[in-house]
């Protein structure tokens, strides 16, 4: 067994003695005593601790059977995981088909960027790109993923040198 490499532990009363641990991965969150938090600082290779202390720390997290490079495997799956079952789940996406615009809305906020030389990039999506997000789209609800709105954004998504890409 040895200490974890993702336990954050920090000081939380002097006199008492107290510290607060917590495991980035686990999510698990206590507050030990300067035994505890010396026997996790060295490994457990010096100082005891009740067997139930140790079963306590292994269930949390805390001290861990796995090498560093294995644990440091165990994150990464975990947040590719977490990252694969979150970045769909929200009920729009966006398209940003260009920044071009007339400049006419009387609320207009990017008259000054664009005419005072911080420009926006002149660039257009391509049709190929929206073919591939909506591709994209259509294979996250096959998953059962659904996504409920599309906004189109920019300058000014309807002017007429966009109308191929949004018709």
């Amino acid at each position: 067994m040895r200490t974890s490499s993702y336990n954050i532990l920090a000081r939380v009363d002097e006199q008492e003695g107290l510290y607060a641990i917590l495991n980035a991965y686990t999510q698990a969150f206590d507050i030990i005593n300067t035994e505890v938090y010396n026997y996790l600082r060295v490994n457990g290779e010096n100082g005891e601790i009740t067997e139930e202390t140790r079963d306590t720390l292994v269930k949390r997290g805390y001290l861990t059977s796995l090498s560093q490079k294995d644990e440091q495997e165990l994150v990464k799956q975990l947040l590719d995981r977490a990252y694969d079952e979150t970045r769909f789940k929200k009920n729009s996406f966006h398209f940003i088909l260009s920044y071009n615009c007339n400049l006419r809305c009387v609320y207009c906020y990017e008259d000054p960027v664009l005419n005072g030389g911080m420009c926006l990039p002149k660039k257009q999506i391509t049709k190929e790109q929206v073919d591939k997000a909506f591709e994209i789209i259509k294979e996250k609800e096959a998953n059962g993923k659904k996504n409920k709105k599309i906004a189109l954004y920019g300058g000014e998504p309807f002017l007429a040198e966009n109308y191929d890409i949004y018709s």
